[in-house]
């Protein structure tokens, strides 16, 4: 599943609405749009660290790779 897809899940709701929620001023919200605002980031920041764990763990994986390579 894409990035996007995976947020897209985790909410229910379009890469758009996302924005949107994400764009609204926080000083501003009443407590249900401030808890939306709050899963939006939750979940953006899940999938952040899902991917750059990935990421590091490929980084990692090549470099092993490339050792090996050269003995």
């Amino acid at each position: 599943m894409s990035i996007a897809g995976s947020s897209e899940h985790l909410l229910g709701l379009s890469l758009d609405r996302m924005h949107e929620y994400l764009s609204w001023p926080a000083d501003k919200l009443d407590p249900y749009q401030l808890a939306g605002q709050t899963q939006v980031i939750r979940a953006v920041a899940m999938v952040a660290a899902k991917v750059g764990g990935e990421a590091a763990r490929e980084r990692n994986r090549a470099r092993i790779l490339e050792e090996l390579a050269w003995r």
